[in-house]
């Protein structure tokens, strides 16, 4: 006979929110360090992404590393968050 028991599981397992799908991930972007990304952020805090990446870029630059990490990051089932005002819409 044998007296050995097998080791129990924990019945709480610690949330791991990087591997849930269907996350939020959000996207602000201004053109230049005069302007304040905060309302953009705030919005998309208001949202509930789970992660915001940021770029201070102009309109004109292909160079956008926020958004790639936001689209790197973002996998099947995630919804990317970009637009937080109209005045935005023409400049992502």
């Amino acid at each position: 006979m044998d007296n050995r028991t097998e080791p129990t599981l924990p019945l709480e397992l610690a949330e791991q929110p990087e591997v849930v799908p269907g996350q939020k991930i959000g996207y602000a972007r201004v053109s230049s360090k005069d302007q304040n990304r905060e309302r953009q952020t705030a919005e998309l805090k208001k949202e509930k992404c789970f992660h915001i990446f940021t770029d201070t870029v102009s309109g004109s630059s292909t160079d956008s590393l926020g958004l790639d990490g936001a689209l790197n990051y973002t996998r099947p089932g995630d919804q990317l968050v970009v637009v937080t005002s109209m005045d935005r819409l023409a400049r992502c």
